[in-house]
Formats: structure tokens, sequence, C-alpha cells
């Protein structure tokens, strides 16, 4: 804990230990010059305020003399600061009255009487209620494993304790604790609303598919605007109104960088570096191309909660905007940049952020890769992010996809082609793409499966920043 000596969290470690046993405490108060022997049933310990709470039976009055049940308690309050020694006297003939009590559950029921008459939950509501945690985690594609009392989440990043409520949720990793804290919410939502039984409330609060015109879990709602026949192609437009800046992550120094502004980077490209990374004083990584080329953060959360699967292709990864949202919502990401530098940007942004673990960083062309089927029957979703040809594209009146040529190494491939190599990998596709991109030719490419696209518009400030194409049924 922030402040506290090491001395401190020794004695918090010594104070857990005894929890729940009968014990002798000897205090020292170092002001008053004076010592103090306790006896009794260690209760609780607030590691917020580091007091302990000894519970004691008012009515003995030396070690020997024999405690009557059912008499009234008293409590007694304590800093570790001023714990000299505990020692576990279970041994003691006074514990077995604590262990009786316990056993019997009257110290909770006592305690509750004297002022707090909340209801004690029983074993099978707590039960429930974890099952419940770990399926819709489970539903939300977040690997998680349950040992004894603790569920454990993302492979150790955080863990959820008996009995299993957002309070007993904790992560180091700030983003990963507020992803984690809405998604226990929304189960215990679905918990408190549910009256059926147990075994028929997880079968039926969970849903992986939801219905077409249902929201989808996570996601703002995306307004839809029309449908487009474009040949035997569908085209659906839509909209989403985005916060300029991350809904998960709080800006930490807003406009109070340390950082100057380096020459090469334009002063309307440093000042929306918020926007780009809300954790951008931690010190994330861009080169001159990625200020003016990365997605801006509550875009890229946005897409990646639309996205949720098992593994994600990122094919442009550039300095890993999108790379590490993905690695929030899906359970394995692959970046590929065929920029030595992007590439170690990214992974240094990824390491900032806590998640370059559930990213494989691969530096090559990713054109090739997708044409040579690399990742064919391993991706779930192809995510691209290609160069749109430097921030010139933004003077024109309309962005062509066949104005943007890049290269496999062999030959030259325009936006428009890019999409036919992708297909070759999956049916489920996300193009993201400049505003005024024309967006029939979208819908112009020869398509598999569902046949269509939702063509999204991301609106900042009541002003469209991007769009993102969005091709398979996966995402409907």
């Amino acid at each position: 804990r922030k402040g506290s000596k090491m001395s401190d969290v020794l004695e918090e470690f010594k104070i857990q230990a005894y929890l729940g046993l009968f014990c002798e405490v000897k205090l020292q108060f170092n002001k008053a010059k004076r010592e103090a022997v306790l006896f009794g049933y260690l209760w609780n310990f607030d590691s917020e305020t580091d007091l302990a709470y000894l519970l004691q039976n008012c009515d003995y009055e030396n070690a020997n003399q024999k405690i009557i049940a059912e008499q009234n308690h008293v409590v007694k309050v304590f800093h570790i600061v001023d714990v000299v020694s505990i020692t576990d006297r279970s041994s003691d003939s006074r514990a077995l009255y604590w262990k009786e009590l316990a056993a019997e559950q009257r110290i909770v029921s006592e305690i509750e009487n004297e002022g707090n008459q909340t209801t004690r939950e029983s074993n099978s509501a707590i039960e429930s209620r974890k099952r419940l945690i770990i399926a819709t985690l489970e539903a939300n594609r977040v690997p998680v494993s349950a040992d004894g009392d603790c569920i454990t989440v993302l492979n150790g990043s955080a863990t959820i304790v008996f009995p299993y409520k957002v309070d007993n949720l904790s992560s180091e990793n700030e983003t990963i604790l507020i992803r984690l804290q809405k998604i226990i919410s929304e189960a215990s939502q679905i918990e408190q609303a549910d009256s059926v039984p147990c075994e028929e409330s997880k079968k039926n609060s969970v849903a992986i598919s939801l219905p077409e015109n249902e929201e989808r879990d996570g996601v703002e709602n995306v307004e839809e605007l029309g449908i487009l026949m474009i040949g035997s192609n569908k085209l659906i437009s839509s909209k989403v109104h985005l916060d300029p800046y991350s809904k998960f992550t709080t800006v930490e120094k807003l406009d109070q960088s340390p950082q100057k502004r380096p020459e090469t980077v334009p002063s309307k490209y440093w000042d929306q570096r918020y926007r780009l990374f809300s954790l951008f004083d931690r010190g994330v990584k861009l080169d001159d191309e990625s200020w003016y080329s990365v997605t801006p953060e509550s875009i890229a959360e946005h897409i990646a909660e639309r996205c949720r699967c098992a593994v994600i292709v990122d094919a442009f990864c550039g300095s890993g905007g999108n790379a590490i949202q993905f690695a929030h919502t899906c359970e394995r990401v692959i970046a590929i940049d065929i920029d030595s530098r992007k590439l170690e940007d990214a992974k240094h942004n990824a390491r900032i952020y806590g998640v370059q673990d559930r990213i494989e960083f691969i530096q090559g062309n990713a054109i090739q890769m997708l044409e040579a089927g690399c990742f064919k029957g391993i991706a779930d979703v192809v995510f691209m992010s290609p160069p749109w040809g430097g921030p010139s594209y933004q003077e024109s009146e309309t962005f062509d996809l066949h104005s943007v040529v890049l290269s496999n190494g062999k030959r030259k491939v325009d936006l428009f082609q890019l999409l036919s190599i992708a297909y070759q990998t999956t049916e489920n596709i996300v193009y993201f793409l400049p505003r005024n991109v024309i967006q029939v030719q979208c819908a112009r490419i020869k398509m598999h499966g569902s046949r269509q696209v939702e063509i999204e518009q991301h609106i900042v400030h009541e002003r469209i920043k991007t769009c993102a194409a969005y091709y398979g049924k996966f995402f409907r």
C-alpha cells in the first residue's frame, strides 16, 4: 500500500495468518510507553485502516475462569503498528467457547443483531454467484479458472475471492480491473433479476449469441441508419457516438505532460496525445507517422468490444493502439507490422498497459502472410488498419480504395484488392477506414457467407472521425 512501511506490511501478513483463531496479542503503545496483553477471537482486519478487531467475552476475570456461553461480547480494536507479538492460543480452555460459537455461526448473528440486521447469505447462493461469474467471463471469452475459494482471471492478472462480489475483485492493472468490474456488475444484475433455480439461472442468464435487434453486451448502442443493396450484397449504414477519451482508464495528467513536444510533431497532434493513449505520460512511444495514423483510444476500445473472440489478427498494428485494446477482449492477439521501429514501440506500449503477454508480435509483410494462408483456421477475425496515404487524405472530398497501393513483396495491391486477400483467411473482417471513404466500394467486393457489410461511423463531439467496415455474421 502507498505510504506503508515494510514493517507494517509484514505485520499485516502476520495478522492475516491468525484471523479466525483465539489468540494472545501483545501491544506496545510508543507514545504512552505502556504495554497491554489481550486474549480473544481475532475476528477481522481492515487493510485500508490497518485496524484489527478482537472479540472478547466481557464476563471473565482471569485466564482460568470458565466462560459461560451466551454472554455479551466486547470488541477491542488495535492498530498493527502497535503489535509486538501474536500467539495462537487455540489450545487454551477459553478457545473452546469461541470454537463452538463460530461453529454455530453465532458470532455473525450477534454482531448483526446489534445494529446491522443484514441477511446472511446461504452457501448455495454464494456458490451460485461464483458459477454465474465464471460463466459470464467465459461467455466474454475471458480466460478463467477456479481453485478453491479463489477465481483466477487472465492467467493471474486478476483474482476474485469469496463471496465473489465487485469489492472482492483485485488486480494491479487498472484497465483490467475496470473492465472486469463492469462484467461482474452485469452478472450481479442478472443474479438479482433472475429468480429461477440455480442451474436454470446459469443456463438462461448468460447469452453468447444475442438476437439481431438487441444491443451487444459491453458495446455502446449502435444506431442503424439504413440498408442499401449493391447487387446481391447488403450494405448496412450505422453510427455510434463515442467519448473523446478512454472510458476505462482515467487520464492521469491532462495537459501537464512532463515531456516536451518533439519538434517533428505538429501541435495539433501533440494536443491530442491523451486521446490516442490515456497513459501517455507513463512513457508511450510513437514515431512521426504514428502520430496521425494510430487509432484514438476510445474508438479502439469500441472496436475491440465488437471483436470479442478467441484469436484476432491485427494485420497492420503500427504502434499498438488497436492491439492493446484487443488484448483486453480477445484471448490471443497476433500483431503484425513490417516496420521494426513501430513493432518495438508497440511492444513497449503494450508493457505500459500490462497486456504484453497476450500479444504475439510478428515483423513481416502481412499481405504475404494472408495470401499464404498463415492464419487460416487459426484467426476468428482479421482486423486491418492499413496506411491511408498520409494526412493528405483529409483534403479530398472522398477516399477511393484504389488510390492507395501497397506491396506484397512481388506485386502492387490496392486497398480494394486487400479485402479479397483477407477473405482467404476468414469472412469475419474489420476494415478501419477514413471518414470520407466511398462506402459503396466496400460492398462491391465478392463476398462469401452472409454477403453483407456494416459501415459504422465513429462520431466524437458531433463530428465523424473515422469509419469501420464489419464483414461477416460474427458482428451482427
